[in-house]
C-alpha cells in the first residue's frame, strides 16, 4: 500500500472499525488521517484515545472542508 505524501479520510473513525484503522495506520507511522463522524467530541472519544490524526471534521461540515483539501485525499472506506 503506497500512501505517502497523501491525506487518508476517514468516516466514521469514531466507530470500531475506523477507530482500529487508524491504530493501524499509526503503528505504519502514518498520521496525515482526517476522521469524520457525527460524534461532536471526537477529539475526545474514548476510541480515539492515544491516536495521532491530523484533522477532525464533524460531518455536517465535510462537503465546506473538503474544497480546501481535494487534491490531498486519498479516501479509503
Amino acid at each position: 500500500m503506497v500512501i505517502r505524501g497523501k491525506m487518508i479520510l476517514i468516516s466514521g473513525g469514531c466507530g470500531f472499525i475506523g477507530s482500529n484503522l487508524v491504530r493501524k495506520l499509526n503503528l505504519r507511522n502514518i498520521f496525515d488521517i482526517i476522521i469524520v463522524n457525527g460524534y461532536s467530541l471526537a477529539p475526545y472519544a474514548p476510541k480515539l484515545k492515544d491516536k495521532k490524526f491530523s484533522h477532525y471534521w464533524h460531518k455536517d461540515n465535510l462537503f465546506k472542508n473538503l474544497k480546501f483539501f481535494k487534491n490531498q485525499i486519498n479516501q479509503i472506506g
